[in-house]
């Protein structure tokens, strides 16, 4: 899998570009799980437009230049209200953990979070981790492996399934900048595959590339594809 895609997909839905980071997901699904469960989740919350008679939604807004088409209000409404759905997504997110979840108000170390279709508790952190992760090979220069163990509870009923890339950790240092995290490092079966049914758990490793300059980890940052981003105090931490 190209993480280079999948990174270009990532920036394409931020700025709401969605059919092109659908198409990059599509070519990416069959061979990578986290293509293909971003594809779903994006499919779920931007659907495909329906075309009828072969003229397309997006032809009327994009193709019909000169000619009476959707009038410009109407684009700008939609856009108002995936907004507002984002906002609202956003306060409950907020409201389900207390009104923290802000940078300025982060929830506790050690205390679970309640996101989206999971409850996350972030149990442990090492750093440096070369020790536990020797098997990547050496940190790149100025940097070393820093790992967090995360335990993930999907709240989905019946069959659904959770899986741990419908979720994205960062790290926020403190200086404020912010490095993204890997999908989970396996160091031992025990941990799963991240991925569960309704009720179920697993858990896992999320590994990052960490400055080692002194710089500290002020916050761990999770975020949805598309949805709420909250912000929680660093597990307690070890060396290795």
């Amino acid at each position: 899998m190209s993480q280079k895609q999948l990174q270009k997909a990532r920036d394409l839905i931020s700025r709401q570009k969605y059919d092109k980071a659908r198409k990059i997901l599509q070519s990416l699904a069959f061979s990578s799980p986290e293509a293909a469960s971003l594809l779903q989740h994006l499919n779920a919350v931007a659907p495909p437009q329906q075309k009828s008679g072969g003229i397309g939604l997006r032809w009327i807004i994009f193709g019909c230049i000169g000619c009476v088409g959707l009038p410009i209000a109407a684009v700008i409404f939609f856009v108002v209200i995936l907004g507002i759905g984002l906002n609202e997504q956003q306060n409950q997110a907020e409201k389900a953990n207390a009104g923290r979840g802000t940078k300025d108000k982060p929830i506790a170390s050690g205390e679970t979070i309640i996101f989206d279709n999971f409850n996350i508790t972030l149990r442990q952190m090492i750093f440096p981790a070369a020790d536990s992760v020797g098997f990547l090979g050496d940190p790149p220069s100025g940097a070393e492996y820093l790992i967090i163990l995360v335990e993930m509870q999907c709240k989905k009923e019946g069959d659904s399934r959770c899986n741990s890339f419908d979720v994205d950790f960062a790290l926020v240092a403190d200086n404020d900048q912010e490095w993204d995290g890997t999908p989970f490092v396996n160091l031992d079966p025990a941990f799963g595959v991240g991925n569960a049914i309704g009720g179920g758990s697993f858990s896992g490793w999320i590994g990052f590339e960490f400055p080692s300059d002194g710089r500290q980890v002020k916050l761990v940052k999770v975020s949805a594809l598309i949805g709420p981003t909250l912000y929680i105090e660093p597990p307690p931490e070890r060396s290795s």
